[in-house]
């Protein structure tokens, strides 16, 4: 049953080497670009981070375009989702699989955080203001324009991470009805309810085979287009303590982004949810 979802949903859902949700609908980040730009300058939707720099260069080169890359970095959840995508574009996490050693600080998450930095500070194509932008300012540039949608890109060697967002369901352990929730919510997860959903309401099936149905083409064929994104799911760090390590990972990757000390930040901060996870 499992291997008929996006394996990052069900990885989302598995703690303790149990599944602990039933998947429903799915969110997750992506790359949103603006497609009559690009084609007016001749460039292509990046799959890699060097390509998305050099072609936001480009296209800040013409004075043209203010911003060439914009996403999220105040001290909130968004920045944690972020961190997630760029750590996870360079095969790296906060957390490893077992939910207890952390990752956070490893070479490949030091660089990710890096190139975060570097959008502003050296390769010059985000603004600095990112620093306090949640999504609403990251956005505006894209209310006027013809816009397109690819998965995020990834360093050389990693790929794509969408970090998830969405809807699961749960049974409270105890429920006098059990046998009757099993039931309903194998139905709510069903391909055939998913398909409902996705046609009626726009809510993103977790289950790649829906995809493959012509009336979700026929109904919204951008949606039928997010399956390449939503199969490099990747979930945020799985811990009942999530809540507080969240917060420190907000505050401690925000000071390495402030300061330009990657290394020294992110290093306080694997301390500090090693204290956490203690």
């Amino acid at each position: 049953m499992q291997a008929q979802y996006f394996p990052g949903v069900i990885d989302a859902c598995t703690y303790g080497g149990a599944m602990h949700a039933l998947p429903w609908y799915l969110d997750a980040g992506m790359l949103y670009y603006r497609k009559d730009l690009l084609d007016a300058a001749g460039i292509k939707p990046p799959s890699s981070w060097s390509e998305l720099v050099a072609g936001a260069q480009k296209l800040t080169g013409t004075g043209k375009v203010a911003d060439g890359f914009n996403w999220q970095a105040k001290q909130a959840e968004v920045l944690v989702c972020d961190l997630v995508e760029f750590i996870g574009s360079n095969g790296g996490s906060i957390l490893a699989p077992d939910g207890k050693t952390v990752t956070i600080a490893e070479p490949n998450a030091v660089e990710a955080v890096q190139l975060m930095y570097d959008t502003f500070n050296k390769d010059k194509v985000t603004p600095k203001a990112v620093l306090s932008w949640d999504e609403v300012p990251s956005e505006l540039p894209f209310l006027g324009g013809k816009v397109g949608v690819v998965k995020l890109p990834a360093f050389p060697g990693g790929k794509s991470a969408a970090c998830l967002g969405g809807y699961q369901f749960g049974m409270n352990a105890s429920s006098t009805k059990k046998s009757a929730a099993i039931d309903f919510l194998t139905w709510m997860s069903s391909p055939a309810t998913q398909l409902k959903w996705a046609t009626q309401l726009g809510l993103a099936p977790s289950r790649p085979s829906v995809y493959d149905q012509p009336a979700l083409a026929a109904a919204d064929p951008f949606m039928v287009s997010l399956r390449d994104v939503f199969t490099g799911g990747t979930p945020r760090p799985k811990t009942p303590k999530y809540s507080r390590i969240s917060l420190a990972i907000q505050a401690g990757v925000s000071a390495a982004l402030a300061t330009g000390n990657v290394q020294s930040n992110l290093s306080s901060t694997k301390a500090q949810i090693e204290q956490i996870i203690a």
